[in-house]
């Protein structure tokens, strides 16, 4: 990946910067595979594959796309965005597996999956870090704790010390600090509106 970018910098970073978008986005692959292929675009190429919903003009990002595209770049390009395409189609395959081996806990998945946050695939990391047989945790705060989301402070006296967490599980931790985040940008959802009242009131005091 940083051989292609550093390959096409010139040209297509400063076009995906143009549309505010990721690299490998839609918008950004689209553009990639026009210009492996032509090695410029006109307005109307762009227009044909950029997502309506970048904020950037076609001509601005014709202005931003159109630099010195060399046929090796146009052939390392295509031969990355092979590969990139494969990764994405081992990625789904990876998936696929992973749904077919959890349809024993079909039913936990459909009911955790209702979670602001938790997606199906996020679901099944946690079920094949966790189990669904919660007998070993005795409390909730003991299955917090286990993933590492408990802080402990450490408090002296009238002193108030860190708060740290313990290594515990990296796996699930990564998880649901991600599905978390997640559930904070659901719209009109009670996490969501939970966290940012909060925020806010912190903000405000």
């Amino acid at each position: 990946m940083q051989a292609m970018e550093k390959e096409v910098m010139p040209v297509v970073v400063t076009a995906t910067t143009t549309c505010g978008s990721d690299i490998f986005g839609a918008s950004g692959r689209r553009i990639m595979s026009k210009l492996c292929v032509q090695g410029r675009l006109t307005v109307e190429d762009i227009r044909s594959v950029v997502d309506c919903r970048v904020q950037k003009s076609a001509v601005e990002i014709e202005y931003a796309i159109n630099g010195d595209m060399k046929p090796t770049s146009q052939a390392l390009l295509k031969k990355q965005l092979a590969k990139l395409t494969a990764c994405d189609r081992e990625i789904a395959e990876i998936y696929q597996s992973m749904v077919e081996l959890s349809k024993g806990h079909s039913r936990a998945i459909e009911i955790i999956s209702s979670i602001p946050g938790l997606s199906e695939l996020s679901v099944i990391d946690i079920i094949a870090e966790i189990g669904t047989d919660m007998s070993p945790f005795k409390t909730a705060g003991h299955l917090a704790a286990w993933a590492g989301l408990a802080p402990k402070g450490d408090d002296s006296a009238d002193k108030a010390g860190p708060k740290t967490t313990k290594k515990a599980n990296q796996y699930v931790k990564t998880i649901l600090v991600e599905c978390a985040w997640a559930a904070t940008k659901a719209r009109s959802s009670r996490a969501s509106m939970w966290y940012w009242s909060r925020y806010f009131s912190k903000r405000i005091s």
